[in-house]
């Protein structure tokens, strides 16, 4: 099982993503990404509430009203999602359990917090909001959240009997670093990295690119990450594209396009050259003039 973590600003961001429907790229097989949308239904399941009750709105009132009490926490909103690899079997009963636990561990089982089921990925998750004030006053802390969810995820997984995942990268042995990546988000973040490479020239045309993927990018002077609509956060290193690599790539394809229009320009004034001289040797031709009444060959 995987742990993935934001804190927000807003209880309203991590709840409509994870009630509201979304729109999805539908991808045609030998056509452009480009292409429709569809729009998938019902992917939310609630499973539990914790000391809440009630629609997005009515969830947003409530967590407002207890965040009178502590208007110093800055983001008071913790999202997290749990994730089973993909195939993986398990009962609604079950993830409400593994919540309560990870409440237990996270230390915000007095909290307001709901649980949500998506349906709409192969991978079976699911999304934990919560508010890190309490009634009580009590502030769920965010030192060492990373540590600490991946140390939940691991004893979770012996706990619950789920299938084995690798704890995240940072908190792997040596050995376990030099091994290929291989989780899901990251895999599908390399994809589209390389396929938004294919087609931007500047950092500005590739995230708009990254846009369209759904991908929010950020760039600061340690490197780029990027946010993916399920609000997993991985820096570009870790999907084999540090900033030093997208940029030598869109410096490459800055240099490759001014050659192209270059040669387009040299082609564009070759042509002129040669209508223009096509039309001198049409202008010396010989050609009959009469002068006083004389016929006359010029």
């Amino acid at each position: 099982m995987i742990g993935h973590v934001s804190f927000c600003r807003s209880y309203g961001e991590p709840l409509k993503y994870c009630l509201q429907d979304k729109r999805v790229r539908q991808r045609q097989s030998q056509e452009p990404t480009d292409g429709e949308q569809r729009q998938t239904k019902n992917r939310a399941e609630v499973l539990y509430y914790n000391q809440c009750c009630g629609d997005e709105q009515e969830l947003i009132r409530q967590f407002r009203e207890v965040q009178k009490l502590d208007y110093n926490v800055v983001k008071p909103a913790f999202h997290l999602s749990l994730n089973l690899p993909p195939g993986e079997k398990i009962t609604k009963s079950q993830f409400v359990d593994i919540a309560k636990d990870c409440a237990k561990a996270l230390d915000f089982e007095r909290h307001q917090y709901v649980v949500i089921r998506h349906k709409d990925t192969a991978h079976p998750h699911i999304h934990l909001v919560v508010n890190r004030i309490g009634v009580d006053k009590h502030v769920m802390k965010d030192s060492h959240i990373l540590y600490r969810v991946n140390k939940f995820c691991q004893e979770a997984q012996l706990k619950y009997h789920l299938t084995p995942v690798k704890s995240m990268h940072r908190y792997r042995s040596p050995e376990e670093r030099l091994e290929p990546r291989t989780h899901l988000p990251v895999l599908r973040l390399k994809e589209h990295i390389g396929q938004a490479l294919d087609q931007a020239q500047d950092l500005a045309s590739f995230k708009e690119q990254m846009q369209e993927r759904g991908y929010k990018v950020y760039k600061t002077e340690r490197g780029i990450s990027f946010t993916d609509r399920d609000f997993i956060f991985t820096i570009g290193s870790k999907a084999d594209y540090p900033w030093k690599k997208i940029e030598a790539r869109l410096a490459q394809n800055m240099a490759e396009r001014l050659a192209q229009e270059q040669r387009l320009e040299q082609e564009r004034v070759r042509q002129l050259e040669i209508k223009h001289k096509q039309e001198l040797e049409h202008d010396d031709e010989p050609r009959q003039v009469q002068r006083r009444g004389l016929r006359m060959s010029m």
